[in-house]
């Protein structure tokens, strides 16, 4: 049975931070989560919604989403959402229909498209196989395939480093380079204008400003740490991360000293990052993407492949209503 959850309208129950912990679903990642869906239109730019199929008062598979100028976008503003499910109870008619009924609603409300970006291939592939496939019979297109890149921790992440990568650590461990992991009572106007410097030296954009950067960590503490590598007490190399469950750890800010280049400290700092998740019981480290709406940026496709990252797709899916 389809329950909805509506921000501005109270059809079965409305879409509150207090309503929705009655409805959660294990199986989401954090940036799938309905509260991260509401914190995501914190601006109230559109209204969120909260689709969920229900079998003996258990929840089978859910979307979260925001709609805004007559679109649906699942995420609204983040690097992916999509579907929640437990593998084992995927039934291919049941979601089939859960699909159908979601864009029955959205065509009442007047929605002219579905915008779905899907999570990595590598966080779950058999899920992504079968969204894809559910997505496809259903007059979905696929609009932007990603290369995705990410380190899987129960491999030797020393052996599959690149040798000029292991030249460039071994060059911070000899010059006493220190990676530590920090207390939540860091600057955070300092960690953004370091990370804001870095990223426009390489002409990367800034996604968050300042305040809605400082904002994000603070409302979420339990789910972003901040790393850092350090030479003599001054930052090198920050990244600041985010557990996506307990499984996966995302690389989202990664940002270096422009004084510190010859040494290559985000190197030394991804190395260090892995063994840390490693030790802490992550399974992958998700290393992001290296393409901008498919276009291949070959630096730092190169560089995240010689950090021994494997490659896996990421994909974005577009339905007119």
């Amino acid at each position: 049975m389809l329950k909805i959850l509506q921000q501005n309208e109270n059809i079965f129950e409305k879409y509150t931070e207090d309503s929705i912990q009655k409805y959660i679903n294990s199986s989401c990642f954090f940036l799938q989560t309905p509260k991260h869906i509401l914190y995501q239109n914190k601006e109230n730019l559109g209204e969120c919604i909260y689709f969920i199929w229900v079998n003996d008062k258990k929840i089978i598979y859910s979307l979260a989403g925001v709609i805004e100028n007559n679109i649906f976008y699942s995420p609204f503003k983040a690097t992916f959402g999509s579907f929640c499910f437990e593998i084992e109870n995927i039934n291919s008619s049941e979601f089939s229909l859960f699909i159908q009924e979601i864009k029955i609603f959205l065509q009442q409300k007047k929605v002219k498209s579905i915008h779905i970006k899907n999570f990595p291939m590598c966080y779950a592939p058999e899920k992504v196989v079968l969204i894809e496939n559910i997505l496809f019979q259903h007059q979905f297109q696929l609009k932007n395939l990603e290369i995705n890149f990410h380190i899987e921790l129960d491999e030797n992440i020393w052996q599959n480093l690149h040798l000029s990568q292991k030249r460039r650590y071994q060059k911070c461990v000899k010059n006493n380079f220190i990676f530590q992991k920090e207390n939540k009572k860091i600057d955070l106007v300092f960690v953004h204008q370091f990370i804001q410097k870095s990223r426009e030296r390489k002409n990367y954009p800034m996604t968050l400003n300042q305040e809605k950067f400082i904002n994000l960590i603070q409302t979420f503490p339990q789910n972003f740490e901040i790393f850092s590598v350090k030479k003599d007490e001054t930052f090198a190399a920050l990244c600041v991360t985010i557990v996506m469950n307990e499984h996966i750890l995302y690389s989202f800010y990664p940002a270096d000293n422009v004084d510190f280049l010859s040494f290559s400290p985000l190197v030394f700092l991804f190395v260090e990052l892995g063994k840390y998740a490693m030790e802490n019981n992550f399974k992958l480290l998700d290393l992001g993407i290296a393409t901008d709406k498919s276009v291949v940026n070959e630096g730092l496709f190169v560089f995240k492949k010689r950090l021994g990252a494997k490659i896996s797709s990421k994909s974005e899916w577009i339905c007119v209503l």
